[in-house]
């Protein structure tokens, strides 16, 4: 557990990732590559590489193990790199000997993978690197690919961001829409503490009106949602006068609109975090190419 009181996602199991390995494999139709089969007999052996065409950091690796593995068992794979690890243009990160066909059939599908979750690995360091400085830490959030969240937040956490919310069960979170429903920001939050009192309790604000309603029922972090730096400065200063006078450490997460362009703007502003939407819904993706050896 860190700061955010949610468990962060360090390593991936199997199972957790097989189920979209065989999804998108069935999608592609896999045992059909009529280009393959017309080409090459049942027995053609090959070797590939599998090569970096760009700088950053590297995701996935035994998920696009698991690809090529559930479509030929027999594929041998080799790699020297481990999720996380920095790469260079033109490495080779991963190196497949077996059936042709296998290679051509598994190899899209791998390099999907690989691609998103390095994309997104690679974005979240460039972030990270900028932010280091200011001592204020990268979170992700729900703005996931349906189905993919947990990949996507493991490649966060590659990147060096720190994880948010997986579930709606690991945290309280009392947003606009709650408020406007309860009332009220005090009842929102007396609710969900009555309700769930041992879990931590997030409330988002808009200004510092509501950061003040929002402290009379003391909170473990606060959300700064689409303030101006001088507003969340103002707030900030509130929390930290609150955190001395009542012994407490609220935590402030600033959101809304912020990514590597304009991240620079929270400098001194005294948040402990940022959080980015973009960094899993609008990624670029990390370019690999798989080439086949010359016989």
């Amino acid at each position: 557990m860190n700061d955010t009181y949610v468990e962060q996602i360090s390593e991936l199991k199997e199972s957790e990732y097989l189920p979209l390995v065989i999804m998108a494999l069935e999608e592609d139709h896999y045992k059909n590559d009529i280009t393959s089969l017309s080409i090459f007999d049942q027995n053609h052996q090959s070797s590939a590489n599998i090569i970096s065409k760009m700088d950053g950091i590297i995701c996935g690796l035994e998920i696009i193990r698991s690809v090529f593995r559930y479509v030929d068992s027999n594929l041998e794979i080799a790699t020297k790199f481990k999720d996380g690890n920095r790469i260079s243009k033109e490495n080779i990160i991963l190196q497949i000997k077996g059936n042709t066909n296998s290679l051509l059939s598994a190899e899209r599908v791998a390099l999907n993978f690989i691609g998103m979750l390095s994309g997104i690995a690679t974005k979240v360091d460039t972030i990270v690197k900028q932010l280091n400085p200011f001592q204020i830490q990268l979170l992700d959030t729900r703005k996931t690919i349906p189905g993919f969240r947990l990949l996507e937040k493991y490649a966060v956490a590659k990147g060096g961001g720190v994880n948010h919310r997986l579930h709606l069960e690991d945290l309280i979170l009392i947003k606009d829409n709650h408020i406007s429903a309860a009332g009220s920001i005090q009842q929102a939050i007396k609710k969900c503490k009555n309700r769930y009192p041992d879990k931590k309790c997030e409330v988002e604000v808009e200004n510092i009106n509501d950061l003040k309603m929002a402290l009379t029922e003391n909170p473990d972090i606060v959300l700064l949602d689409n303030m101006n730096p001088p507003s969340i400065k103002a707030c900030t200063s509130l929390i930290h006068e609150y955190n001395k006078n009542h012994n407490k450490r609220i935590l402030i997460e600033a959101s809304g609109g912020y990514n590597a362009e304009n991240v620079c703007t929270l400098q001194y502003t005294g948040i402990d975090f940022v959080s980015m939407g973009h960094i899993t819904h609008s990624i670029s993706n990390f370019d690999f190419s798989m080439e086949i050896l010359p016989n």
